[in-house]
C-alpha cells in the first residue's frame, strides 16, 4: 500500500495567522496555590483528629478513635497538594494523626481481645443509642 502524501493546503504550518486570538505558547498548566500563613486546614484537621484521638484515650468511647481516623486520612488527602517543598513540610502531619488513633483504637480494643475488659452494655436512654466504652473486668 502506498502512503498517500497530504496536499499542501492540508499541511500544517510552522506560523500562526496573528489575528487568531487563541495563543497556545502562552499557555500555561495549572498550579495548585499553595497556603500561605500560620492557618492551613489540614492542621485544622489534624488537631481535630487528634483531639479525638486523646477523647477515646480517655473515655474510652470508641466512636471518638474511628472519627480521628476519618479526620487523620482527611488531613492526609488535604496536605497532599498543598506541601511544595520539604521545607514546607514542617507542620501537623497527617501521618502522626493516623498512628494516635491507631494507637487509641488498639487501646480500646486489646483489652477486650485479651479478656481483661468486656465492652459496656447498649444505653437506651442515652440520645445517640451508643455504646458506653469498656468495663474493665474483675480478676
Amino acid at each position: 500500500m502506498s502512503k498517500i502524501a497530504p496536499r499542501p493546503s492540508q499541511r500544517c504550518s510552522a506560523s500562526y495567522d496573528p489575528r487568531e486570538p487563541r495563543r497556545p505558547q502562552e499557555a500555561a498548566p495549572y498550579v495548585f496555590p499553595t497556603a500561605q500563613g500560620p492557618f492551613r486546614a489540614a492542621d485544622a484537621i489534624g488537631m481535630l483528629a487528634l483531639g479525638s484521638a486523646a477523647l477515646c484515650m480517655l473515655t474510652r468511647f470508641v466512636p471518638w478513635a474511628w472519627l480521628a481516623i476519618l479526620l487523620s486520612i482527611a488531613s492526609i488527602r488535604s496536605t497532599k497538594n498543598l506541601v511544595q517543598t520539604k521545607a514546607d513540610s514542617n507542620s501537623l502531619s497527617g501521618w502522626s494523626c493516623l498512628l494516635f488513633s491507631f494507637t487509641a483504637i488498639t487501646a480500646v480494643y486489646l483489652p477486650i481481645l485479651q479478656g481483661v475488659a468486656q465492652k459496656a452494655p447498649l444505653d437506651w436512654n442515652s440520645p445517640f443509642k451508643l455504646s458506653g466504652g469498656v468495663i474493665p473486668l474483675k480478676r
